[in-house]
This record gives C-alpha cells, structure tokens and sequence, in this order.
C-alpha cells in the first residue's frame, strides 16, 4: 500500500484524510504541533524547516506533498535532489507567492490580477 506523506497539519491535510482512506491509500502527516486540525493523521510533530526532520519523514512515505506554502522552496529542491518524490514539484510553493508590484495576486486562466485577492492597490 502506498503512502502519501504531507507536510503541515492543516486543513487540507485533514480533508486528504477521507479521500486516502476511500482509496486504500495511507496518509502520513509532518504537523507543526500535536492539536493541528490534521490530528488523526499525524504520524510526525516537528520544524518542517529542519532538513533533518523532513529527510526523516521521507524515509517512511512514497510521495511528498504539503498542506501549505510555507514549506521551503529550497528544502523541496534538496529533498528532490537526494531522489524524494515530491508532488507537485518545488517551484509550485513559490508560484503561490507570485503577485505584481502592487500585490495583485494572478489569475493565470484568465491572465489578469486580481486585487481583492491579493491585498493589493490597483
């Protein structure tokens, strides 16, 4: 049986939880603390910004993925490097970054900023 492991306990995380269970998949989950709303699925509580820690979680899990954007773009790249399956690749976190100079996040179907999104000032 193959198992996905996340990265970051959040919302996301926790609704991946039914899905992998229908699938006859398993779920394990890298959280930032015990009480995370991933709870159920949560196999490792650590510092996702530890090399370390997540070259550790890695070992048990077929594929990486995460809950979040805050996962280092260049740890991704590292975990990538040393031959993790990462999914999707290192470069998506950093596209959820991407906004214009005024702070408008794209709408990149469409090809538009969009400032209610993002907070920004056009």
């Amino acid at each position: 049986m193959q198992t996905v492991g996340v990265i970051g306990g959040g919302q996301l995380a926790r609704m991946m939880q039914p899905a992998a269970i229908a699938l006859g998949i398993n779920l394990a989950v890298f959280a930032e603390s015990e009480g995370s709303s991933a709870h159920g699925a949560v196999t490792k509580v650590g510092d996702y910004t530890d090399l370390a820690q997540l070259r550790e979680f890695a070992k048990d899990v077929d594929v990486i993925t995460f809950d979040h954007e805050h996962v280092p773009t260049e740890l991704l790249r590292q975990l990538e490097a040393e031959g993790v399956n990462v999914r999707p690749g290192p470069a998506a976190p950093s596209a959820w970054h991407f906004t214009d100079a005024n702070g408008n996040v794209p709408d990149l179907h469409h090809g538009i900023f969009h400032k209610d999104i993002g907070g920004g000032k056009n």
